[in-house]
């Protein structure tokens, strides 16, 4: 399976870090694979750390993290009597304004998310207006969610959803608020700012719960956490 980015901005294919990529945090890569120093806990260098966690390295190894495409600036504005913005630091409207003037940010009333966190008493969510088209083969979606374990000092983020991109790919990024913006703030372009995981669509499996007992099927169940197996066949793989 492919998955297809396309746009008609050449900036954006003239640098590369403004692109779809593969990535992981910057401080995920710094970090040892164990423990460095004494911790609350005695031996506590023998630990290993996320650096080698499965639950962190599938996920960087699987999300492809797209980048902020354009430097965003947001300023508290109230509107004049002919419905111009006018800097406000006391108004509860953000207008925003995107450098190049190529880039677009629209806006949802914050009405259409009504009782979704994020809102911040704010009148309105911004939606990034994407430049890529996204397309992937036949029977493939994607899931989009914020940059999990990136910079989480955004005034916004993407709300995740589930895209049918085998037949829509004009991807635009409805956001919410992560903190009651101040007056003024900007954000980078090439910021990391949305993973997208591609996936083949298959009918919801049956859920199962049940109570367990048997000590022989407990075994059977942590015996590849236990014997450290399972990341041996991740190896494999």
């Amino acid at each position: 399976m492919a998955i297809r980015f396309s746009t008609d901005c050449e900036a954006l294919l003239k640098f590369p870090q403004l692109q779809p990529r593969r990535v992981t945090p910057e401080w995920f890569s710094r970090i040892p694979a164990k423990v460095d120093g004494e911790g609350i806990i005695e031996d506590a260098s023998e630990f290993k750390t996320v650096r080698v966690c499965p639950g962190f390295t599938d996920l960087y190894d699987t999300a492809i993290m797209l980048p902020l495409w354009c430097t965003v600036s947001l300023t508290r504005c109230s509107a004049d009597r002919n419905d111009n913005p006018v800097p406000d630091p006391d108004s509860l409207d953000v207008f925003s304004m995107c450098a190049p003037d190529i880039f677009q940010v629209e806006w949802h009333p914050a009405g259409q998310a009504v009782g979704m966190p994020g809102t911040f008493g704010m009148k309105a969510l911004p939606k990034m207006v994407s430049p890529w088209w996204v397309e992937t083969d036949e029977g493939w979606s994607i899931y989009i969610t914020p940059a999990t374990h990136h910079s989480r000092t955004l005034p916004f983020e993407p709300i995740a959803g589930i895209i049918h991109t085998d037949r829509y790919h004009k991807s635009h990024l409805p956001c919410r608020w992560t903190r009651e913006p101040g007056s003024e703030e900007t954000v980078f372009a090439g910021t990391p700012f949305a993973y997208i995981f591609p996936f083949k669509r298959a009918e919801a499996p049956k859920i199962e719960i049940r109570l367990l007992k048997d000590e022989k099927e407990k075994e059977r169940l942590d015996v590849e956490f236990h014997s450290g197996e399972y990341r041996k066949k991740r190896k494999r793989d």
